[in-house]
């Protein structure tokens, strides 16, 4: 065997074995894009589902703050409706005092109508009685006389 056998071995033999370690090198590298596509998919769904929590929760909050204020503004608009009617049927009951103390008010106007209009017929009777002739006076009373005289 000759020294350019041995060459030639060796030589088949680096290529065999770089060959070899390329195939493995190749091997790897797939078994490594794998890895990192099957771990990128992972962080992908597990970011999706995240967010997908994510979005549930403030949809839930927004919901629960909606209905929180939604029952507030109910409770403020109730109040301010039971305030309302009060306040309406407290100028109801004085619009009704007022009717009747305006009815009382004519009727006192009329009974005060009534009353002038008595008085100035007994003043036209008491002026048509002093127009009048006068009623007989009788003479004054004479003194007494003295006793012996007459």
């Amino acid at each position: 065997m000759g020294r350019e056998d041995v060459t030639a071995s060796v030589a088949a033999r680096v290529q065999s074995v770089l060959s070899a370690a390329e195939r493995e090198a190749s091997e790897l590298q797939r078994e490594v894009e794998k890895t990192a596509e099957r771990r990128a998919t992972e962080i992908l769904l597990a970011a999706e589902q995240e967010g997908q929590r994510m979005i549930t929760e403030a949809d839930e909050a927004a919901r629960t703050h909606l209905e929180e204020t939604r029952g507030r503004l109910d409770a403020y608009a109730a109040d301010r409706i039971q305030r309302i009617h009060a306040a309406t049927e407290r100028l109801l009951a004085a619009a009704e005092g007022l009717a009747d103390r305006f009815e009382e008010a004519l009727e006192a106007r009329r009974s005060l109508a009534e009353l002038m209009t008595a008085l100035g017929a007994a003043a036209e009777e008491a002026a048509e009685e002093v127009r009048g002739p006068l009623p007989p006076v009788p003479p004054p009373p004479r003194a007494p006389l003295p006793p012996g005289a007459s």
